[in-house]
């Protein structure tokens, strides 16, 4: 049986999502849109889709029976900019 929440942050972006979770059991997976998490369960810890930078509106965080949603302490929607280099000829 899985548990989740979903969350919208009303306007899309590019980049990259960080979790915060608190009270996790060791060895609890925790799934934030499709990219799946092993916590350690000893501190408060993150989850992040560092290396995976993507559109993002909708964050879907599901995880296994130890998971609750009051485990979320904090999500972070970390944005890319582009930067733009003028060349001058």
């Amino acid at each position: 049986l899985k548990q989740g929440i979903a969350y919208d942050f009303g306007e899309g972006f590019y980049g990259y999502i960080r979790l915060t979770l608190r009270d996790a059991t060791p060895g609890e997976h925790i799934t934030v849109n499709g990219a799946s998490f092993t916590c350690h369960g000893t501190t408060d810890e993150q989850a992040s889709t560092l290396f995976v930078p993507r559109y993002y509106r909708w964050v879907v965080i599901t995880g296994d029976e130890n998971f609750t949603p009051d485990q979320i302490q904090q999500l972070e929607g970390l944005r890319i900019t582009p930067s733009f280099h003028h060349i001058f000829y």
